[in-house]
Formats: structure tokens, C-alpha cells, sequence
């Protein structure tokens, strides 16, 4: 498997290459905002049949897998007779489903109501809702939480089982986010091992692509590129359309850190069109948001700015704040290369408005340095 096999047989391979990657000549990165991208759908398989294939139903449409999510617990309100690990399950894939349209404050709210319904936390409901609460932290405070959480559970399960592999995934993300890629590479690397048997094909295909952004973090281009290719491979052969819209978008991802924008923009523009198809507004909005990126890239400031604002107009209606921020802050990156330093300025100091307590830690010190050149201008 080329670098991959490398990295498995020589764990701490690439640390001692970790470092501040140049972001457009010491402006904002790539690789920080990755880490604030996009869930997949579920993990683990829940203790009922027809859920089970609710739940696969993510990988392919998200939006409708969903609709009926609502459905069933719409229909559930009052019927007495459900046992509670079941009307849980309904809301464990709802959550996740919410979590793949990056709707954050839907998934907070359907994983909170099954957590209340106690699951016990050694059932599969539990740790799905777990995870699904996970996904929607931001903050520095909030994923210090749930990384000792998560530490606390993953401890307890068996290496090598489905919950364990899910649940070092989600972990070494939320390490990721709070941009302890030391820390992050060894856990998604365990989980990367951990799923290598047949058996756990779509496990598998999950860690590669979280242990990729972690490895574009690192600079390691190829690597990174290389386990999406493993990911595209097995949604392609599943025909999982939604989770491959995702995988597009990351790939593009790190064409544009390797400095492709011509690539990425491809990759981009195919992302968006399969989000078109799923009617799946956020997709399109990260779309937007990448290739406004990749257009500034190559000079094309003026094309750029329309797709940031497009994205942030989205973005907006959505309610994903920490989004909003980032179309705002590249949209001063545009303004900064056009000579307007002033407005570039203005806009960085409302993104940094908290100083940076609401943005994904990993982005906050390349936001902070790009403020810094619009006040050297």
C-alpha cells in the first residue's frame, strides 16, 4: 500500500515532520479549516434490523434517511408500548443524520433526548448517540469534554470491536479540532489498524478518511490523498452517493493545501453537483466555500468573493456560525491580496470578535496571523 503500509509499520513516522505549514504566504489554512469538515454517516449498527438499514440509508441520502427518522418518531410519541432502547435507536439515527447535513443544533437536541432515555452505555444506541453529540462541538471547553469522555469509553471497550474502532475515530477527531494532530495521528492510526478484517470494510473506510485529514495537516499530501482513494473505493463499490459527495469535497481539500487549485476546483465542482442532486444545501455551501477558495488561489478575486458570499449566505440561514466565519475570513484574505487592507481588517476583527473561542482551535492561530498582516499593511 506504498506510504500507507510505511505508516503502519512505523507509528511515529511523520511527527518529527509535524509543523506550521505556509498558508498563502502566512495567511489562512487549509489544513486548520479541514478540521471543522464534514461527518459521514453511521458507525456502529444498532440492535434493530430495520433501523440498521435506516441508518446505511446515510451513506446514500442523508436528507431522506432523516425525513423518515422523523417520521417514526413522530408516529412513536404515542405508543406507550415502545421499549425505551428502541425510541433511543430512533433518535440515534436521526442525530447522525443531522450530523451528515452538518445540522448541528437538530443533532445536539435528538442526541440529548436519546441520551436521556439512558441506553446502557455499553449498547450500541449509546455510543452511536455519544458520538453523534460529539460531532456538533466546536468550542475549545466543549471538546476538552468530550475528549475525556470519549478517552473514558474507549478505555473500557474491547480492542478491535466495532464500538472501540468508531470510537477512536470520533476521539482522534475531536483531538484533531482541538489541533493535537501529535495526539490525533496515534489515535486514528489505532483506529485505522483496528479496522483492517473484512468484517469492518465501512469502518475502515471512515478511519482513512479522518486519519487523511490529519495526515494533510502534517503535510503529507500524498498519504492523505491515498487513504481518500481507499474511502472513494469502497463508497463507490457501495454506491454510498452521499458520503462520496463528502469525500470529493475532502479530496479537493487537500489538492488545494498541495497547491492544485486547477484539481481541486474539479473535485469541488463535482461535490456540488452531487450535493445538487441530493438536495443537500450544506454540501453545496462547503462547495462554494472551497472553490471560492481555489479561485483566489489563482488570482481570481472578483469570481472568488461570489462563491465566498454565496456560502456565507448559506451558511447564515443554516445557523452554522463557525462556517460563517470562515467564508468571512477568506473574503479578507481576498481583500488583503486587492490591496484593502482597511476592510480586510474590519472583517478579521469580527471574526475574532471572541478571540477565536468560537472557531475550531485548529484554525484560531492562522486567523490570529492573518490579522496580523492586514495590521502590518
Amino acid at each position: 500500500m506504498g506510504t500507507c503500509a510505511t505508516l503502519l509499520r512505523q507509528p511515529g513516522r511523520g511527527l518529527v515532520q509535524l509543523r506550521r505549514q505556509a498558508f498563502w504566504a502566512a495567511a489562512l489554512c487549509t489544513a486548520g479549516l479541514l478540521s471543522g469538515g464534514r461527518a459521514h454517516g453511521e458507525c456502529l449498527e444498532l440492535p434493530f434490523a430495520d433501523l440498521q438499514a435506516l441508518a446505511a440509508m446515510e451513506d446514500i441520502d442523508a436528507t431522506q434517511s432523516l425525513g423518515k427518522a422523523r417520521t417514526l418518531i413522530a408516529a412513536a410519541q404515542d405508543d406507550r408500548t415502545m421499549p425505551p432502547l428502541r425510541r433511543a435507536a430512533l433518535y440515534a439515527v436521526a442525530a447522525q443524520s443531522s450530523s451528515v447535513l452538518e445540522l448541528d443544533a437538530e443533532n445536539r437536541a435528538d442526541a440529548l433526548k436519546g441520551l436521556a432515555l439512558a441506553p446502557p452505555d455499553d449498547n450500541p444506541v449509546y455510543l452511536s448517540l455519544l458520538i453523534s453529540y460529539a460531532e456538533s462541538v466546536y468550542d475549545t471547553p466543549g471538546l476538552q469534554q468530550q475528549v475525556g469522555k470519549l478517552s473514558a469509553v474507549v478505555a473500557r471497550l474491547p480492542a478491535g470491536s466495532i464500538g472501540h474502532v468508531c470510537l477512536l475515530g470520533t476521539l482522534g477527531w475531536m483531538q484533531h479540532r482541538l489541533n493535537q494532530d501529535e495526539l490525533a495521528v496515534v489515535t486514528l492510526t489505532n483506529a485505522y489498524r483496528e479496522s483492517a478484517p473484512p468484517r469492518l470494510a465501512r469502518q475502515r473506510a471512515r478511519s482513512a478518511e479522518a486519519l487523511a485529514a490529519v495526515m494533510d495537516g502534517m503535510g503529507d499530501y500524498d498519504q492523505a490523498l491515498e487513504l481518500i482513494q481507499e474511502t472513494q473505493q469502497w463508497e463507490q463499490a457501495h454506491g454510498a452517493r452521499q458520503s462520496l459527495s463528502i469525500t470529493r469535497y475532502v479530496r479537493g481539500l487537500v489538492l488545494l493545501e498541495k497547491g492544485d487549485p486547477r484539481a481541486a476546483l474539479t473535485e469541488f465542482d463535482a461535490a456540488r453537483t452531487m450535493a445538487r442532486e441530493l438536495g443537500d444545501r450544506q454540501g453545496i455551501a462547503y462547495a462554494d466555500l472551497r472553490s471560492c477558495e481555489a479561485r483566489i488561489r489563482q488570482g481570481q478575486a472578483a469570481a472568488g468573493m461570489a462563491d465566498c458570499e454565496a456560502a456565507r449566505v448559506a451558511f447564515a440561514a443554516i445557523g452554522i456560525k463557525d462556517m460563517v466565519k470562515q467564508a468571512q475570513a477568506l473574503r479578507a484574505r481576498a481583500d488583503l491580496d486587492e490591496g484593502r487592507s482597511a476592510a480586510a481588517l474590519a472583517i478579521l476583527n469580527g471574526v475574532l470578535d471572541h478571540n477565536g473561542a468560537d472557531i475550531v482551535p485548529h484554525a484560531v492561530p492562522d486567523l490570529f496571523e492573518l490579522r496580523a498582516r492586514a495590521n502590518a499593511a
